[in-house]
């Protein structure tokens, strides 16, 4: 048998032993919930696997930013000192992403549809609650939950939580849906996310690149989005 728990909205039990095999349409049937608290269309799981597989391709895309700086050439004494200044800085960045902690989250709810997956020994499978906001939060001057109003644009949420900060970069904002799926453009639903992202101050282009990259692997494994 494996164990298998249960988080979010649901009723009974926390807990399940089942069936190697068992698959997650059939241990949905023993999970009681109320319709009106459980957010079923947004269902998805947090498996320990996922999770050290996404570990371990973050601390590589942060080694390989960390001898990205270690090599980079200087060729005058002026960009030396640039260079000196844009390591300790983006020493401090890779300090704080190191702390992140990928949930392992998988996907499997879209379009009302939940896919069928084969569970594992460890799975925690979470039944968000319904929820009315919409939350904005990175580079806004006033991060908050906001009501959600149908045919309201990514901007106008913007606005009502300050607008941007000066170091936003306002083409960077991805939508972070209940169910951890990541989306760039498209309607935006009750209980989403708004993420904000900062313009990345280092003027080496391999280096913005590989940051940027870094920081988008953390907002879509974890929570932890204030790294920078």
């Amino acid at each position: 048998s494996i164990d298998i728990a249960i988080e979010g909205s649901h009723l009974g039990n926390s807990y399940f032993a089942a069936k190697r095999g068992v698959r997650l349409k059939e241990l949905l049937d023993y999970v009681a919930i109320a319709p009106d608290e459980a957010d079923i269309e947004n269902i998805y799981v947090k498996r320990k696997s996922v999770a050290a597989t996404q570990r371990r391709n973050l601390l590589e895309s942060i080694d390989r930013l960390e001898r990205s700086i270690l090599t980079a050439p200087a060729r005058s004494d002026a960009e030396a000192s640039i260079r000196q200044q844009e390591s300790t800085l983006i020493s401090q960045f890779i300090t704080n992403a190191r702390k992140a902690v990928p949930d392992g989250r998988v996907v499997v709810s879209e379009n009302t549809q939940v896919a069928n997956i084969r569970l594992e020994d460890g799975d925690i499978i979470v039944i968000p609650y319904k929820s009315d906001v919409i939350t904005v939060s990175g580079e806004v001057k006033i991060p908050q939950s906001i009501v959600f109003s149908s045919g309201a644009s990514i901007n106008d949420y913007i606005v009502r939580a300050g607008g941007y900060t000066e170091r936003a970069d306002t083409r960077s904002i991805i939508i972070r849906k209940p169910n951890g799926q990541i989306v760039t453009t498209g309607e935006i639903r009750p209980g989403d996310e708004l993420l904000v992202f900062p313009k990345i101050a280092t003027k080496n282009f391999q280096f913005a690149k590989d940051i940027l990259s870094i920081v988008f692997q953390i907002a879509a494994t974890s929570k932890a989005v204030g790294i920078i």
